[in-house]
């Protein structure tokens, strides 16, 4: 039960980020598959840039609010691992956008992969409480999974169109079951 609880903690400490986290994942995933449905208008690479121009934006803010708020004091904090990781993917987004745009589905389904596994590993912790939800939350996110590994494996060499919309889809369910998984375990604590 310690296990659980210790799970929800870090789960309930780093809520504001799991849920921006989430947020992106959704608000990304919709406004790809909605530019991705007029290609003809906007490219794919010239969206890259954009991504990476606001990935840059955010990662700096994250890097000077880690400074200013004083969060090294704290080494649960991850804001300075944030913001790093974010300017560092918006520099590399931005100076080689078309790389980027071409590696776009798989960097997706990586962090998705990434996010399942972290959701599994959290909710492996229930089995031994006996809770009555632990294979839902194990399934759930094996589910998602299942559907990175395959965006990551079977190439679409045929049809790139459909990995894309694909993969903005499951980052999207991703995005919506990661802010359930932070409710659930938000309560767990309590």
């Amino acid at each position: 039960m310690e296990n659980l609880v210790n799970k929800a903690n870090f789960i309930a400490n780093h809520k504001k980020e799991l849920l921006y986290l989430s947020v992106g994942y959704i608000v990304t995933g919709i406004v790809l598959i909605i530019l991705t449905s007029i290609t003809d208008i906007i490219y794919l690479s010239q969206i890259c840039f954009t991504i990476g121009a606001v990935l840059m934006i955010i990662g700096t803010i994250s890097i000077v609010v880690y400074f200013m708020k004083k969060s090294y004091l704290e080494s649960e904090k991850s804001g300075f691992l944030l913001g790093a990781t974010l300017l560092l993917f918006g520099i590399y987004a931005t100076l080689g956008s078309d790389e980027f745009a071409r590696i776009l589905s798989v960097l997706l389904s990586l962090c998705v992969a990434v996010d399942c596994i972290f959701k599994m590993q959290s909710s492996i912790g229930l089995l031994k409480s006996k809770n009555k939800s632990s294979f839902i939350l194990i399934l759930i996110p094996l589910a998602i999974l299942i559907c990175a590994t395959i965006i990551l494996i079977y190439p679409f060499e045929s049809n790139t169109l459909t990995r894309d919309i694909f993969t903005y889809v499951t980052i999207i369910i991703d995005g919506i079951i990661n802010i359930f998984y932070v409710i659930y375990f938000s309560r767990v604590k309590k």
